[in-house]
């Protein structure tokens, strides 16, 4: 496996934007 894949990094920048939608979520959802 090479060190740099574009498909691997696609799915890294997705799922940091995921997790970082996910967390203003959660805490619009607290107030």
């Amino acid at each position: 496996m090479p060190a740099y894949s574009p498909e691997l990094n696609l799915i890294e920048m997705v799922w940091k934007t995921a997790k970082y939608h996910w967390r203003r979520f959660i805490n619009w959802n607290k107030e």
